[in-house]
Order: structure tokens, then C-alpha cells, then sequence
């Protein structure tokens, strides 16, 4: 037996929210199902409700209370991001960095209007594209896109809870809101 890491966990506090990146991993030449627990290993507050969203996979796995069991193929590593759950949508991941953190220059709810609107600096002529988690209860009515003045197209894919959105990137930093 190796005595290599089989979680690795990182503590988020940035713009793009508090939350945790839990990192597991596979050493062995079979697959494997690992259980999760949340207070034990990663310290978050039992009895509450996480989503939790898989980076590799750009899914989102579900809303778990207290753990999560994940198969995890021969010589991989899964990376969860795993954010305490709101009675609101909620960004629980984009494409650019595996901590969710590295491009987004701003993110804020208006509970007032029903909006989250945020700030992310993308790669020119890429696709970035950021994952919302939607509770029951709410529904998009809107989606758009800035930079300065100028609108930029917005693809929308809603699947169960989770609603994501793509646009290609460019230098300037662009400012995107949703209206529920």
C-alpha cells in the first residue's frame, strides 16, 4: 500500500463564493467507490445541504446532505466542487479553472430583482462557460452578456437544476447577469 494522498481538500473564499474543492483520487489499477463524508474529511457543517458539482465532467452530481459516494476509474482523480446550498441560484462552477475562483472579477445576488450578475475575465476566442445551480422554485427569464457597450451572444443549456452558459471569450473583462 502507497501512503500518496486520496483527498486532497482546498478551502475557497474569493469572489466566486465560499465553498470547498474536495480531490480524490484513484491509485490503484481498479476502479473504486469512495464515500465522501463532509464533516469528517472536509470539516463543513453536518446536517446541511451541498451541491455539488464535478469539474472534469462539467455536471452537476446533486444536492447531498452530509456525504457523497463516487466511483473513481483506475489511476483518476475526481474534483468536486461542493458549495453549502442557497435558497437561491447559485454559480457552482466555470470552465476556465478547476477552483471556480481563478476568472471571476465579481459575483453578487440581488434578492430585490431576482438577478445574479457577475464579472469573469475569459481567454479571446474561447469558450467559457459558468454553471448555475437552479433550486426548484426559480426559472430563467433572462441571460445576457457585456463587455463595455457591446452585447455578446449567450448560449443557454438548462439540464435538470443546472443551468449552463457559453459565450467566447475576449480580452476585455464581460459582465453577465441572469434574471430568475
Amino acid at each position: 500500500m502507497n501512503n500518496y494522498p486520496e483527498i486532497i481538500n482546498l478551502k475557497i473564499n474569493a469572489k466566486s463564493g465560499i465553498y470547498d474543492i474536495a480531490g480524490l483520487t484513484n491509485w490503484r489499477g481498479s476502479r473504486i467507490t469512495r464515500k465522501l463524508d463532509f464533516s469528517e474529511k472536509l470539516g463543513l457543517n453536518a446536517g446541511f445541504p451541498y451541491v455539488v458539482f464535478d469539474f472534469w465532467e462539467q455536471k452537476l452530481l446533486g444536492v447531498y446532505k452530509d456525504s457523497i459516494r463516487v466511483d473513481i476509474e483506475p489511476h483518476d482523480t475526481r474534483v468536486l466542487l461542493i458549495h453549502q446550498l442557497l435558497n437561491r441560484p447559485q454559480l457552482i462552477g466555470n470552465s476556465r479553472h478547476i477552483s471556480g475562483a481563478y476568472s471571476i472579477v465579481d459575483l453578487n445576488w440581488d434578492d430585490k430583482q431576482n438577478i445574479l450578475k457577475g464579472s469573469s475575465q475569459s481567454v479571446p476566442g474561447d469558450d467559457y462557460s459558468l454553471y448555475i445551480y437552479i433550486p426548484s422554485g426559480f426559472s430563467t427569464t433572462q441571460v445576457k452578456a457585456t463587455t463595455g457597450n457591446k452585447e455578446i451572444p449567450v448560449s443557454r443549456e438548462l439540464s435538470g437544476n443546472m443551468l449552463k452558459l457559453t459565450f467566447k471569450g475576449v480580452a476585455e473583462v464581460v459582465d453577465w447577469e441572469v434574471t430568475f
